[in-house]
Order: structure tokens, then C-alpha cells, then sequence
């Protein structure tokens, strides 16, 4: 089962209560998306574990990464990727509202690393899954106004990349 299948079998649940006509909306706008439980649906599934299993496993690794990051350690995991804290420097910034310079203290920022295999994988899947760049939408997406119980909103056409 691949994660795309995975994405559609997990939101066939209305989310938050809503009703089915919303549901169905809510998974076209998310189709590319893949969630931290229909990740732990696909392992479950592939390994042969329980889903509880499986979630408990991959809180924990989340869970290392986090707290080597925050202690300032560098996590690699060959053929994948490099985790690492980098250090952005103090600089002088300023308000695009007044024009005026403000000061923007030093920050340490969480930072991730394709590896080789990564990239490779990536590439190969997106030469022959990703529409070419006439047939693309165009950017930032259409904004269309649909009527909500109280007045007007506006909703975003577009979808959201993904990394599975």
C-alpha cells in the first residue's frame, strides 16, 4: 500500500465532526499531505506490528531527534539525512510597516539535510510525477470567495507539496 493510498483510506472519517460533504472537501485540499498517524497506518501495515506499537516507536524517535537537537548535537542518518542546530547571528531588521531598523537577537534554529539517497529518491519520483512548468498552476493560487454562514471567505485553490 503506498502512502497515497494510505492518505485515502485514513480520512474517510469526517474530521472534527464535520459532516461528509466537508470531509471530502477537507481531503482534496490535504490529498498530498501525509499525516503522523497514516504514517504509523502504513509501517503497522507493512511490518506486521500493531498500530500502537508502531506509534509508540515513531513518538520515540521523534521525540530523540527533538531532544538532540536541543542539546545542540548533530543526529545523521546515513542514506537519508543530517539533523542540525544552526546558529543565525544577531542582525538589524526592519518594520515593513514604519521602515524603521530593529534590532533581531541571535537565534538557534532546527535545520535538516537531504542525503544522496534522499535526493536521488526524490528526483527520480518527482521527474515522473510532477506536471512540467507550463502544465503547472500558476502561483501564489487563485483565491475564490465562497459564502460561510456569516459572510464571505476566502479559499485557497492550490494544494500543498508533500514529502512522501
Amino acid at each position: 500500500m503506498t502512502c497515497r493510498a494510505v492518505a485515502g483510506a485514513a480520512g474517510n472519517r469526517a474530521p472534527g465532526g464535520r459532516g461528509a460533504r466537508e470531509a471530502v472537501e477537507v481531503r482534496q485540499r490535504k490529498e498530498n499531505n501525509v499525516t503522523k498517524r497514516e504514517l504509523v497506518i502504513e509501517i503497522a501495515e507493512r511490518l506486521g506490528y500493531t498500530q500502537n506499537e508502531v506509534a509508540d516507536v515513531v513518538q520515540e524517535t521523534l521525540d530523540t531527534i527533538t531532544e538532540c537537537l536541543a542539546e545542540g548535537h548533530r543526529l545523521e542518518i546515513r542514506n537519508f539525512g543530517v539533523f542540525e542546530v544552526k546558529k543565525r547571528d544577531a542582525r538589524m531588521g526592519r518594520n515593513p510597516r514604519t521602515g524603521q531598523e530593529v534590532p533581531i537577537d541571535h537565534k538557534r534554529v532546527a535545520s535538516f539535510k537531504p542525503g544522496k539517497a534522499l535526493k536521488e529518491r526524490v528526483q527520480a519520483t518527482a521527474s515522473t510525477a510532477m506536471p512540467s512548468p507550463e502544465s503547472a498552476p500558476a502561483w501564489p493560487p487563485a483565491q475564490e470567495t465562497r459564502e460561510t454562514g456569516g459572510g464571505a471567505a476566502n479559499v485557497s485553490s492550490g494544494e500543498q507539496g508533500s514529502l512522501f
